[in-house]
């Protein structure tokens, strides 16, 4: 299976312009074997597609993981090409996964404390911060979550 892991390379590097490390991102990002690995063994993995002048380009991808309780789900990962953020892929991709999930109750993520656009895009998801956790003495990720309808 070939996988196509450039897409998440560049919109992990673009981090950089946001506070995170030249050449960083979280593990496996860069992995052709990480992206198998996590379509194998997450709940899902949605590639995010985009049609331009008639010709749809893979320009991002979404990691889902059901939790324990019922109704509880992680996004372990979602990534944009930076061609193509700022106008709306995003928001369209989170809209696709409420539809998709209308048995989700809560949603849960985590994203670096120092990424600031993240957080603006999750709490214009619905999102709100819940807490912090400590990875190492370099990586502090603040913990999100959003609650579907009115349940708590």
């Amino acid at each position: 299976m070939r996988v196509k892991v450039e897409v998440s390379i560049w919109a992990f590097h673009d981090d950089v312009n946001y506070g995170g490390s030249p050449g960083g991102g979280p593990p496996g990002y860069d992995s052709p074997a990480w992206q198998v690995k996590a379509m194998e063994e997450a709940d899902a993995y949605f590639k995010i597609l985009r049609e331009r002048d008639g010709c749809w380009r893979l320009v991002g991808g979404l990691v889902i993981n059901k939790r324990k309780n019922p109704g509880k789900y992680y996004l372990v990962r979602i990534f944009i090409d930076p061609e193509h953020q700022n106008c709306g892929v995003g928001s369209a991709a989170m809209e696709f996964l409420w539809r998709r999930y209308v048995d989700a109750r809560r949603w849960v993520l985590d994203t670096p404390s120092w990424n600031y656009r993240n957080h603006s895009f999750y709490e214009k998801a619905g999102f709100t911060k819940i807490g912090e956790e400590q990875v190492d003495g370099e990586l502090c990720l603040y913990v999100f979550e959003r609650w579907m309808g009115t349940s708590r």
